[in-house]
């Protein structure tokens, strides 16, 4: 009878471990798995979305001066374009499927002109804005999120 109690309160003891360490276990899982989001967030944060605001800002603008109907351009010159495909290329799974049509159809318009004699290429404003807003809206959205997530 004696021996049963023994065994009763070490069999509890062990159910009160086990249990600890599950939830401690848990505890961890979570914590890494928190870790590991952040640093998603932000390695679509200096991978894609700061090198794209900083590139589509640099962009020079070239008005149309003189000419009627005709909106203002945007001059993307080599370098750019070569930094924009680079990132399109290689962070391609840190954007979001509305970012990468953009910037598809973006780089396959800008790949099928021909270069200025300043070795760029002069684009539609509307559409250069337009992935900036995208890029901007989502950078927003992603630095918003990963804030929410360092103060928890």
């Amino acid at each position: 009878m004696e021996y049963q109690i023994i065994n009763i309160i070490v069999l509890l003891a062990l159910v009160a471990i086990t249990a600890y360490y599950a939830i401690q276990t848990k505890k961890i899982v979570k914590e890494n798995q928190k870790s590991r989001y952040i640093q998603y967030l932000e390695k679509r944060l200096s991978y894609v979305y700061s090198p794209l605001l900083r590139l589509l800002e640099e962009a020079e603008r070239i008005p149309r001066s003189g000419i009627v109907d005709k909106k203002e351009e945007i001059f993307i010159n080599k370098g750019q374009l070569k930094k924009i495909e680079d990132i399109f290329k290689h962070y391609r799974y840190l954007m979001s499927k509305k970012l990468i049509d953009k910037l598809l159809k973006l780089l396959q318009n800008l790949n099928s002109l021909e270069y200025h004699e300043q070795d760029g290429l002069s684009y539609d404003v509307d559409e250069i804005n337009e992935i900036n807003n995208i890029v901007s809206k989502e950078y927003g959205e992603i630095q918003e999120t990963l804030d929410r997530m360092i103060e928890i």
